[in-house]
């Protein structure tokens, strides 16, 4: 012990202490007081105060006498003891004390920590830990709820009626649960629904509300666009038929891509066109003797490659205005590889004139 003064008369030693005072009475003082016997509150062991363990580094005295290492094994057998406690016959059967509700159970109803019984039974570890939710589990909940909300608020675009709606508003399948294609179906549906229970059915193709006795059970569209859709169907199919036989392979991949590429305009009606505007028209028809080539093709708008249809050449080029012939020419006249057809037409306008 070390005392702050200017000056100091008495400088005495006690075990381990240096003890500096001014009058002799103090000095007693502090004799008396170091060789008074303390207890350890670890272990119990007795001690005069002068003898008790010091740290060297701070030369204070420590807290207890012992180390860890001996509290440890008293722990360790009073626990011992203490769970061997809890083991109890009954009935010729090894029961076990739950400390949560006091009751005995057999082995079976308690969680096991290597080869040793918890302290608590399934049933109460099930109720204290029914709400707990761990700090991890936490923030993994907050992020998926973070995603969930970002999520729905994210805008989905409608490719028929052009609108942009929330996805936590955009309508769903009734049975399946799942987002429907486009949003304007959720009134179609509503629409159907009430139909049916007037045994009244919106045809698909000719979109007219007629009776359920004029369809077909599974089908959509009404009997007499059935028999027009299988007719187109034929026609199609006859139409690729023609075009595998009639194919000189000058319509292919990049050559076909670059036709429809350098078409700005549509060659008889001169209307500027995009690229969903443009078709591919055989100048003489595949059902009039023309064939699948560079030679016999030509880019034309939608409206006027359907006007055309399977038409002749002369008879087309009778419809057509002077200003729409005029374009039509002009479209063939540098073409080098509408040769042929430039004579015809030439042949046609001559008789014509």
């Amino acid at each position: 012990m070390s005392f702050v003064n200017t000056f100091y008369e008495f400088e005495l030693k006690v075990g381990n202490y240096t003890i500096l005072s001014e009058t002799e009475e103090l000095s007693q003082h502090w004799i008396d007081y170091f060789n008074e016997k303390i207890n350890c509150e670890r272990c119990g062991k007795q001690y005069k105060r002068k003898d008790f363990p010091f740290d060297k580094k701070t030369n204070k005295p420590k807290k207890y006498c012992c180390r860890k290492k001996y509290t440890y094994k008293i722990n360790k057998t009073y626990k011992r003891k203490q769970y061997e406690k809890r083991f109890k016959l009954i009935n010729n059967n090894q029961n076990i004390l739950c400390l949560s509700c006091k009751k005995y159970k057999l082995e079976d109803e308690f969680h096991k920590y290597k080869n040793l019984i918890k302290s608590i039974c399934k049933q109460c570890h099930s109720e204290k830990y029914k709400n707990y939710i761990s700090p991890k589990h936490l923030e993994e909940r907050i992020k998926n709820k973070e995603k969930r909300i970002k999520k729905e608020n994210e805008l989905i675009f409608c490719n028929r009626c052009r609108k942009s709606t929330k996805r936590k508003d955009f309508p769903k399948e009734p049975k399946s649960n799942k987002l429907l294609k486009y949003c304007c179906l959720i009134n179609e549906m509503k629409e159907r629904e009430l139909l049916i229970k007037q045994n009244l059915k919106r045809c698909t193709a000719c979109k007219e509300i007629k009776d359920l006795n004029k369809f077909y059970k599974t089908q959509g569209k009404c009997r007499e666009c059935r028999k027009n859709y299988l007719i187109n169907l034929g026609s199609t199919k006859k139409r690729h038929n023609l075009i595998k036989k009639t194919n000189d392979n000058t319509l292919v991949g990049k050559k076909l891509s670059k036709l429809f590429i350098d078409a700005k305009k549509c060659s008889v009606c001169d209307i500027d066109m995009k690229y969903e505007d443009k078709t591919l028209d055989h100048i003489i028809p595949l059902t009039k003797g023309g064939f699948h080539s560079i030679k016999n093709a030509i880019i034309l708008c939608r409206t006027c490659n359907s006007k055309k249809s399977n038409k002749d050449f002369e008879i087309w080029l009778n419809q057509l205005n002077s200003k729409y012939i005029d374009n039509f020419y002009k479209s063939i006249k540098y073409n080098d590889n509408l040769i042929n057809i430039k004579t015809r037409f030439e042949k046609w306008h001559q008789q014509v004139e």
